[in-house]
């Protein structure tokens, strides 16, 4: 799930949710256009029939998070990158209408058994995405 990330006085801050279309206006960071999380962030815009034209646009996860933390604007993350950013005193609030996901997965070949080492790393990346996501849910 997308979030509405700017800073805890921004009078978004104190809703439990945003709506993308309340981003209409607002100094947008967004990041480049290569990005899943970009195409992610078109693709709701789009659904919520509002053209946003970012006044930044940043290569990193952790620029936009800085820009946002110097009062530049605000920008919008999935869920998974928060840990980037604890201890800084800004607001997360869920985005909503619309309400958008990604799936994340793995690419094995069938019938091919994975080493052993591979098969452990998909355990830890599996059981790292299910702690972070459970610290984020409300």
């Amino acid at each position: 799930m997308a979030h509405l990330v700017c800073r805890a006085d921004d009078p978004l801050a104190r809703r439990k949710s945003v709506r993308w279309r309340e981003l209409g206006g607002r100094p947008f960071i967004g990041i480049t256009r290569i990005s899943s999380v970009r195409r992610l962030t078109d693709a709701a815009f789009v659904h919520a029939e509002i053209a946003i034209a970012p006044r930044y646009e940043v290569e990193q996860i952790a620029s936009a998070v800085a820009l946002v933390d110097a009062g530049l604007g605000v920008t919008a993350l999935p869920s998974l990158t928060f840990s980037m950013f604890k201890g800084r005193k800004l607001a997360v609030r869920p985005l909503v209408e619309p309400s958008l996901r990604r799936n994340v997965g793995f690419v094995t070949v069938a019938g091919r058994t994975l080493p052993r080492e591979a098969g452990r790393l998909m355990e830890i990346v599996r059981t790292t995405m299910r702690k972070e996501l459970a610290a984020v849910r409300p």
